[in-house]
């Protein structure tokens, strides 16, 4: 069954006459396109409040939505010159909108605006991004040492470790992950945001490519737009910044971005810094300077320092195989356990053992030295 529905995949390209256009309108080649017919209904459903942000592609906003009354978070398209631009941002809203996850950024509606171009409604989060509180974490503001202690930290991490998870059980790499993309607020949330660079695994859930015989929402996304994957230097694989290996990112290339996250919330910093070209050739090379040495200061934890290590590897055979790996890794340091990246000594496993079981540790100890002091002073009395 599944086998059927993936021959007979359509290229979503194809639907589209590549012409090029100029403006702010999408091109008349364009604009009368079936696909889309559907989001023409709702032009004038959300009205606009002001603009939160914007990047290279589209600008947010929040607005009202007018039939349920609650605010949201407006993605709308700057421009639209080709059918790859229209592709890209319509892939970006479907794949979120089919990643239900508590973690993931929900995606409400998709729609038809004003001046022809597409644009999909999110969430409106009342927070910040990583990339705000890192920056604050590495200035020394005082409140947010305070809110953000390590231990919320890597609370954060598994929270964004197990939308990666989700994600990668769907068969979809996210390929851009940093702090820029990950929302939180300050009642605990936790959102993975921006799934413009995602694509499709082979292995990817027939249902997000396929429904009915017919293409899917995500049909053939499992291509690379323009031939290339990119990336952000500083948190992409050297796979994603290879040219030549860029098709070749899986889950692997999630996992060295997560290792540069982890690497972020220990040190504050870019796991690597410099221009974008010597980023670019650290990142390719592997020359990657540990946690541990980048902020002696910090006093990063020996078992958290190999296991960004380990999830940063160049090669991705070299690296945890699944974001569970990764995951029940930062678990065992959170619970008191060595991980398996730091292969720990004898005496350390001793250590750990002992900080586990504090009280218990302190009684025997207490039993070793009280009783025979005891028996000694009662003894003394007797004589």
């Amino acid at each position: 069954m599944g086998s059927e529905k993936r021959e007979n995949k359509i290229d979503f390209a194809s639907y589209f006459d590549l012409a090029k256009a100029s403006g702010d309108n999408i091109p008349d080649s364009l604009s009368e396109h079936e696909m889309l017919e559907p989001l023409k209904d709702s032009q004038t459903r959300y009205p606009e409040i002001e603009k939160i942000n914007q990047g290279g592609m589209k600008r947010i906003l929040s607005g009202n939505d007018a039939i349920t009354g609650r605010k949201v978070a407006i993605a709308r398209m700057l421009s639209c010159d080709t059918a790859d631009d229209l592709e890209l941002f319509l892939r970006e809203a479907r794949i979120t909108a089919c990643l239900e996850h508590p973690n993931i950024m929900p995606v409400y509606d998709i729609a038809l605006g004003d001046e022809g171009l597409p644009f999909f409604t999110m969430k409106l989060v009342e927070g910040e991004d990583l990339r705000i509180i890192i920056d604050k974490l590495r200035e020394g503001d005082a409140q947010y040492h305070k809110n953000y202690r390590q231990a919320y930290l890597l609370e954060m991490f598994l929270k964004i470790c197990d939308a990666v998870a989700y994600a990668h059980n769907r068969g979809i790499i996210h390929l851009d992950l940093k702090p820029q993309n990950i929302k939180t607020s300050d009642f605990g949330e936790v959102l993975v945001c921006d799934w413009g660079l995602a694509r499709l695994l082979d292995q990817a859930d027939p249902e997000l490519v396929m429904r009915d015989g017919v293409a899917g929402p995500l049909a053939d996304i499992s291509r690379t737009i323009n031939g290339v994957v990119k990336g952000t230097p500083g948190y992409m694989s050297p796979e994603q910044a290879n040219p030549k290996k860029a098709n070749q990112a899986d889950e692997r290339s999630d996992i060295y971005s997560l290792g540069a996250l982890l690497y972020s919330f220990l040190t504050f910093e870019r796991s690597i810094d410099g221009n974008t070209e010597d980023v670019i050739y650290k990142t390719l090379t592997g020359k990657l300077v540990s946690p541990a040495e980048r902020t002696p200061r910090l006093k990063v934890p020996y078992s958290l320092n190999a296991v960004v290590m380990k999830a940063m590897a160049r090669n991705p055979e070299d690296r945890y195989q699944s974001v569970k790996e990764l995951q029940n890794e930062v678990r065992q340091y959170v619970e008191g356990y060595a991980t398996e990246a730091e292969n720990a000594p004898f005496h350390r496993l001793v250590l750990l053992l002992f900080k586990r079981h504090a009280a218990l540790a302190v009684i025997s100890l207490l039993i070793l030295v009280v009783i025979p002091i005891g028996t000694i002073i009662f003894l003394e009395n007797l004589k």
